[in-house]
Protein backbone atom coordinates (compact mmCIF):
# COMPACT_ATOMS: atom_id res chain seq x y z
CA UNK A 1 0.00 0.00 0.00
CA UNK A 2 2.74 2.23 1.00
CA UNK A 3 5.03 1.40 -2.32
CA UNK A 4 1.37 2.00 -4.47
CA UNK A 5 0.83 5.66 -2.71
CA UNK A 6 4.19 7.15 -3.22
CA UNK A 7 5.17 5.34 -6.66
CA UNK A 8 1.26 7.31 -7.84
CA UNK A 9 2.66 10.35 -6.60
CA UNK A 10 6.49 9.76 -8.86
CA UNK A 11 4.26 9.00 -11.82
CA UNK A 12 1.48 12.38 -11.17
CA UNK A 13 5.13 14.03 -11.55
CA UNK A 14 6.76 12.53 -13.95
CA UNK A 15 10.08 11.67 -12.41
CA UNK A 16 11.89 8.68 -13.54
CA UNK A 17 12.32 7.06 -10.24
CA UNK A 18 12.13 6.75 -6.64
CA UNK A 19 15.94 8.08 -6.28
CA UNK A 20 14.80 11.19 -8.15
CA UNK A 21 11.51 11.46 -6.01
CA UNK A 22 13.57 11.47 -2.97
CA UNK A 23 15.66 14.43 -4.25
CA UNK A 24 12.48 16.42 -4.18
CA UNK A 25 11.18 15.35 -0.86
CA UNK A 26 14.83 16.58 0.21
CA UNK A 27 14.54 19.74 -1.49
CA UNK A 28 11.36 20.69 -0.87
CA UNK A 29 9.10 21.06 2.48
CA UNK A 30 5.85 21.26 0.55
CA UNK A 31 6.31 18.26 -0.74
CA UNK A 32 7.85 16.44 1.88
CA UNK A 33 4.50 17.73 3.49
CA UNK A 34 2.17 16.32 0.51
CA UNK A 35 4.08 12.87 1.24
CA UNK A 36 3.22 12.71 4.75
CA UNK A 37 -0.87 13.32 3.25
CA UNK A 38 -0.23 10.53 0.99
CA UNK A 39 1.11 7.68 3.25
CA UNK A 40 -0.64 8.69 6.46
CA UNK A 41 -3.72 6.50 7.27
CA UNK A 42 -6.99 8.48 9.05
CA UNK A 43 -9.46 5.89 9.68
CA UNK A 44 -11.11 7.15 12.54
CA UNK A 45 -14.84 8.03 13.72
CA UNK A 46 -16.48 9.87 16.83
CA UNK A 47 -16.67 8.08 20.11
CA UNK A 48 -14.47 4.49 18.97
CA UNK A 49 -14.21 2.48 21.81
CA UNK A 50 -16.80 3.83 23.25
CA UNK A 51 -15.84 2.65 27.18
CA UNK A 52 -12.77 4.55 27.38
CA UNK A 53 -15.41 7.79 26.82
CA UNK A 54 -17.47 6.44 29.29
CA UNK A 55 -14.48 6.66 31.82
CA UNK A 56 -13.24 9.82 30.63
CA UNK A 57 -16.94 11.30 31.50
CA UNK A 58 -16.65 9.51 35.19
CA UNK A 59 -13.12 10.98 36.13
CA UNK A 60 -14.18 14.37 34.55
CA UNK A 61 -16.85 14.79 37.19
CA UNK A 62 -15.00 13.61 40.04
CA UNK A 63 -12.39 16.24 39.37
CA UNK A 64 -14.51 19.35 38.21
CA UNK A 65 -14.30 21.54 41.52
CA UNK A 66 -16.78 24.68 42.57
CA UNK A 67 -13.90 26.67 41.57
CA UNK A 68 -11.96 27.97 38.44
CA UNK A 69 -9.07 25.37 37.72
CA UNK A 70 -7.95 24.53 34.41
CA UNK A 71 -8.03 20.50 32.99
CA UNK A 72 -5.64 19.68 29.91
CA UNK A 73 -6.68 17.12 27.74
CA UNK A 74 -4.54 15.72 24.93
CA UNK A 75 -5.76 13.85 22.12
CA UNK A 76 -2.34 13.20 19.79
CA UNK A 77 -3.01 12.00 16.45
CA UNK A 78 -6.29 13.68 16.27
CA UNK A 79 -6.81 12.48 12.64
CA UNK A 80 -9.47 14.48 11.04
CA UNK A 81 -11.36 15.30 14.27
CA UNK A 82 -13.61 12.59 15.44
CA UNK A 83 -11.61 11.83 18.61
CA UNK A 84 -11.16 15.20 19.76
CA UNK A 85 -14.75 16.12 19.41
CA UNK A 86 -15.90 13.42 20.79
CA UNK A 87 -13.63 14.58 24.11
CA UNK A 88 -15.31 18.00 23.52
CA UNK A 89 -18.76 16.01 23.81
CA UNK A 90 -17.58 14.20 26.40
CA UNK A 91 -16.45 17.39 28.67
CA UNK A 92 -19.45 19.10 27.60
CA UNK A 93 -21.36 16.44 28.92
CA UNK A 94 -19.54 15.63 32.37
CA UNK A 95 -20.32 19.46 32.94
CA UNK A 96 -23.63 19.23 32.40
CA UNK A 97 -24.59 16.40 34.38
CA UNK A 98 -22.13 17.74 37.28
CA UNK A 99 -23.24 20.83 37.27
CA UNK A 100 -20.05 22.27 37.63
CA UNK A 101 -18.88 24.42 34.68
CA UNK A 102 -16.66 27.00 36.30
CA UNK A 103 -13.75 24.78 35.72
CA UNK A 104 -12.26 25.43 32.30
CA UNK A 105 -11.44 22.27 30.08
CA UNK A 106 -9.03 22.69 27.35
CA UNK A 107 -8.28 19.75 24.79
CA UNK A 108 -5.35 20.25 22.38
CA UNK A 109 -5.73 18.39 19.12
CA UNK A 110 -2.27 17.15 17.60
CA UNK A 111 -1.69 15.37 14.08
CA UNK A 112 1.57 15.54 11.69
CA UNK A 113 -0.74 15.68 8.41
CA UNK A 114 -1.72 19.31 7.56
CA UNK A 115 -5.12 18.42 5.52
CA UNK A 116 -6.68 16.39 8.39
CA UNK A 117 -5.74 19.53 11.03
CA UNK A 118 -7.18 21.76 8.18
CA UNK A 119 -10.22 19.77 8.23
CA UNK A 120 -10.16 18.62 12.16
CA UNK A 121 -10.53 22.92 12.99
CA UNK A 122 -13.15 23.16 10.50
CA UNK A 123 -15.48 20.91 12.69
CA UNK A 124 -17.62 20.19 9.63
CA UNK A 125 -19.06 16.66 9.04
CA UNK A 126 -21.26 14.62 6.43
CA UNK A 127 -24.68 13.62 7.69
CA UNK A 128 -23.57 9.57 8.01
CA UNK A 129 -20.67 10.65 10.48
CA UNK A 130 -23.27 12.37 12.75
CA UNK A 131 -25.54 10.02 12.49
CA UNK A 132 -23.12 7.54 14.02
CA UNK A 133 -22.81 9.68 17.25
CA UNK A 134 -25.00 8.51 19.86
CA UNK A 135 -27.99 10.58 20.41
CA UNK A 136 -27.95 11.90 23.23
CA UNK A 137 -24.97 14.17 21.73
CA UNK A 138 -26.01 15.20 18.79
CA UNK A 139 -27.40 18.32 19.97
CA UNK A 140 -23.84 19.53 19.61
CA UNK A 141 -23.83 19.80 16.13
CA UNK A 142 -25.85 21.87 13.65
CA UNK A 143 -26.98 21.35 9.74
CA UNK A 144 -24.89 23.60 7.79
CA UNK A 145 -26.93 25.78 5.54
CA UNK A 146 -26.89 26.23 1.40
CA UNK A 147 -25.03 22.95 1.24
CA UNK A 148 -26.15 20.64 -1.37
CA UNK A 149 -24.81 17.61 0.13
CA UNK A 150 -26.61 17.06 4.05
CA UNK A 151 -23.61 18.51 6.39
CA UNK A 152 -23.43 19.30 9.98
CA UNK A 153 -20.39 21.84 11.97
CA UNK A 154 -19.80 21.55 15.83
CA UNK A 155 -21.30 24.12 17.58
CA UNK A 156 -19.03 27.18 18.28
CA UNK A 157 -19.28 25.92 22.31
CA UNK A 158 -17.65 22.67 21.09
CA UNK A 159 -14.99 23.74 18.82
CA UNK A 160 -14.28 26.63 22.18
CA UNK A 161 -11.93 24.44 23.79
CA UNK A 162 -10.30 22.89 20.77
CA UNK A 163 -6.65 24.12 19.97
CA UNK A 164 -5.50 22.53 16.79
CA UNK A 165 -1.44 21.90 16.59
CA UNK A 166 1.22 20.08 14.31
CA UNK A 167 2.94 18.12 15.95
CA UNK A 168 5.46 14.87 14.99
CA UNK A 169 5.51 12.60 17.74
CA UNK A 170 9.04 11.56 16.56
CA UNK A 171 10.54 15.13 17.11
CA UNK A 172 13.17 15.40 19.67
CA UNK A 173 10.64 18.33 21.32
CA UNK A 174 7.22 18.65 21.27
CA UNK A 175 5.55 22.15 21.74
CA UNK A 176 2.44 21.24 24.15
CA UNK A 177 2.39 22.39 27.89
CA UNK A 178 3.37 20.13 30.65
CA UNK A 179 0.57 19.51 33.31
CA UNK A 180 -1.98 17.15 31.44
CA UNK A 181 -4.34 15.23 32.99
CA UNK A 182 -5.85 12.82 30.43
CA UNK A 183 -3.38 11.51 27.16
CA UNK A 184 -5.20 10.01 24.90
CA UNK A 185 -2.68 8.52 22.34
CA UNK A 186 -5.12 5.64 20.33
CA UNK A 187 -4.60 3.09 17.47
CA UNK A 188 -1.13 5.11 16.25
CA UNK A 189 1.62 3.61 18.02
CA UNK A 190 1.11 0.46 16.08
CA UNK A 191 2.48 1.83 13.48
CA UNK A 192 5.71 2.21 15.18
CA UNK A 193 8.42 -0.10 16.29
CA UNK A 194 8.90 -0.95 20.02
CA UNK A 195 12.04 1.20 20.54
CA UNK A 196 10.17 4.37 19.40
CA UNK A 197 7.01 3.22 20.86
CA UNK A 198 8.82 2.96 24.23
CA UNK A 199 10.69 6.23 24.32
CA UNK A 200 7.05 8.27 23.06
CA UNK A 201 5.08 6.35 25.26
CA UNK A 202 7.87 7.47 28.56
CA UNK A 203 7.56 11.30 27.17
CA UNK A 204 3.89 11.17 27.47
CA UNK A 205 3.49 10.16 30.68
CA UNK A 206 6.45 13.07 31.58
CA UNK A 207 3.97 15.42 29.87
CA UNK A 208 0.98 14.51 32.72
CA UNK A 209 0.63 15.34 36.00
CA UNK A 210 0.87 12.97 38.98
CA UNK A 211 -2.03 10.68 39.20
CA UNK A 212 -3.39 11.81 35.07
CA UNK A 213 -4.52 9.55 32.79
CA UNK A 214 -2.85 7.44 29.81
CA UNK A 215 -5.45 6.02 27.06
CA UNK A 216 -3.59 3.90 24.22
CA UNK A 217 -5.75 2.05 21.44
CA UNK A 218 -7.27 -1.30 22.52
CA UNK A 219 -5.15 -3.05 20.06
CA UNK A 220 -1.98 -1.68 21.13
CA UNK A 221 0.02 -4.23 23.41
CA UNK A 222 2.14 -1.88 25.08
CA UNK A 223 1.52 -2.34 28.82
CA UNK A 224 5.47 -3.51 28.99
CA UNK A 225 6.77 -0.28 27.31
CA UNK A 226 4.86 2.24 30.07
CA UNK A 227 6.73 3.37 33.04
CA UNK A 228 5.50 4.78 36.21
CA UNK A 229 1.80 4.30 35.44
CA UNK A 230 -0.45 0.99 37.21
CA UNK A 231 -3.42 -0.32 34.78
CA UNK A 232 -6.99 0.87 36.15
CA UNK A 233 -8.72 -0.93 33.09
CA UNK A 234 -7.71 -2.30 29.81
CA UNK A 235 -6.21 0.37 27.53
CA UNK A 236 -6.12 2.98 30.44
CA UNK A 237 -3.17 3.46 33.14
CA UNK A 238 -2.38 6.24 35.94
CA UNK A 239 0.54 7.71 36.16
CA UNK A 240 2.15 7.34 39.51
CA UNK A 241 2.68 10.31 42.32
CA UNK A 242 6.45 9.42 42.08
CA UNK A 243 7.90 8.27 38.58
CA UNK A 244 10.95 7.04 37.61
CA UNK A 245 11.88 6.99 34.19
CA UNK A 246 15.41 6.82 34.10
CA UNK A 247 15.85 3.51 32.59
CA UNK A 248 13.48 4.24 29.48
CA UNK A 249 15.18 5.97 26.59
CA UNK A 250 15.28 9.71 26.84
CA UNK A 251 14.59 11.02 23.23
CA UNK A 252 12.96 10.19 19.41
CA UNK A 253 15.33 10.86 17.22
CA UNK A 254 14.61 11.06 13.83
CA UNK A 255 17.32 7.74 12.62
CA UNK A 256 15.48 5.53 15.26
CA UNK A 257 11.83 6.59 14.76
CA UNK A 258 11.01 3.78 12.72
CA UNK A 259 7.14 3.37 11.09
CA UNK A 260 6.32 -0.18 10.13
CA UNK A 261 3.24 -1.31 8.10
CA UNK A 262 0.68 -1.18 10.70
CA UNK A 263 1.24 -4.71 11.49
CA UNK A 264 1.63 -4.68 15.61
CA UNK A 265 6.00 -4.29 15.88
CA UNK A 266 7.91 -7.22 17.43
CA UNK A 267 9.69 -6.71 20.68
CA UNK A 268 13.30 -5.53 19.67
CA UNK A 269 12.74 -6.51 16.05
CA UNK A 270 14.01 -3.72 13.36
CA UNK A 271 13.14 -6.22 10.20
CA UNK A 272 10.68 -8.19 8.44
CA UNK A 273 7.65 -5.61 6.77
CA UNK A 274 7.67 -2.47 4.69
CA UNK A 275 9.07 0.62 7.17
CA UNK A 276 10.20 4.00 6.59
CA UNK A 277 12.51 6.19 8.55
CA UNK A 278 10.40 8.67 10.00
CA UNK A 279 12.26 11.93 8.91
CA UNK A 280 9.15 13.89 9.32
CA UNK A 281 6.41 11.31 8.70
CA UNK A 282 4.13 10.11 10.87
CA UNK A 283 0.92 7.96 10.87
CA UNK A 284 -2.53 8.89 12.39
CA UNK A 285 -5.33 6.39 12.56
CA UNK A 286 -8.00 6.70 15.38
Amino acid sequence: MLENRIASRVRQLGLGSYEAYLKKVMASTSELRLLIDSVTTNFTSFFRDSQQFEHLQKELEARLEPRPKRIRIWSAACSSGEEPYSLAMTAAMAQRESGVTVSPIRILATDISDSVLHKASSGCYSAEKVASIPSRFRDFFEPLPGEELARFQAKQMLREPLIFRRINLCDSTWDIPDGIDFVFIRNVLLYFDRDTQQAILRRCVQKMKPGGLLYVGACENVRSLVVGVDPVMPSVFRKHAVTDMRSVPHSVHGESCVITDGRPAHPGSRTGGSRMAATGTGATSH
